[in-house]
């Protein structure tokens, strides 16, 4: 299987919000931001994804980033997509999308507390 990239996530939570013509509803910057934030939840409820080096500081990722790797293991990669797009939506004030958001991030939740193993 083909290694998935930051690029990568991002076209998938993307697509996920329905935002994939351009000028995107949600920028670049910000959807680098919300991929920064779920490295530290990820390192938060499975510690078990930095054997190694969990004591180490975590990368910053840019848009310029977005041919590196996921830094995390690749079973990991939908529950990334769905916090992505949960913390996109989580911006908007209306209660139906709401709604959605806090779902898509239970089910991030969900699968990492669920989910054995490294891959």
């Amino acid at each position: 299987m083909a290694k998935r990239t930051l690029g990568q996530l991002v076209t998938e939570a993307r697509k996920v919000l329905s935002d994939t013509v351009v000028p995107y509803r949600y920028t670049e910057s910000a959807m680098y931001d919300y991929i920064n934030n779920l490295q530290y939840e990820i390192k938060r409820i499975r510690p078990d994804c930095y054997i190694g080096n969990y004591n180490s500081d975590l990368p910053i990722y840019t848009e310029t980033d977005s041919a590196v790797e996921i830094p995390f293991p690749s079973i990991l990669f939908q529950a990334a997509v769905w916090y992505i797009a949960g913390s996109a939506e989580l911006r908007d004030d209306e209660h139906t999308v709401e709604g959605r958001a806090t779902s898509m991030i239970s089910v991030f939740n969900n699968t990492l507390t669920t989910t054995p193993g490294r891959s």
